[in-house]
């Protein structure tokens, strides 16, 4: 699948549809998606098997406690960096660093431009 990243939220899109009954019992299709508001995130912990460290995982709990495991990166390193920086700079009491600003001014941190 594939993990998107904007200054709004995250979303995941399955690569493949998974197959599922309907309620009628026939057998249907749809891709696995799930968007996260940042305003909804809690944290983004990054982790790797003991028994294998080749398999690293990046965890995403949300504030209502839904946990989303994500496996298979092109680049873990900068998966978990532009996450974990996106996801901080959404934060309401998070003031983006800024040249020429003064200090005491206020930033909105909701204008985030990547």
């Amino acid at each position: 699948g594939t993990l998107y990243i904007s200054t709004v939220k995250i979303a995941f899109c399955s690569d493949r549809p998974l197959s599922f009954k309907t309620p009628s019992g026939e057998e249907s299709w749809s891709y696995y998606r799930v968007a996260i508001p940042f305003s909804n995130l809690k944290t983004v912990n990054p982790s790797t098997n003991k028994e294998k460290p080749a398999e690293k995982f990046i965890q995403i709990v949300t504030l209502e406690g839904h946990e989303f495991w994500f496996m298979g990166f092109v680049n873990y390193e900068s998966a978990v960096s532009n996450l974990q920086e996106s996801a901080t700079r959404t934060q309401p009491d998070h003031v983006p660093p800024h040249h020429n600003q003064p200090e005491s001014s206020t930033v909105d941190p909701t204008a985030v431009h990547v």
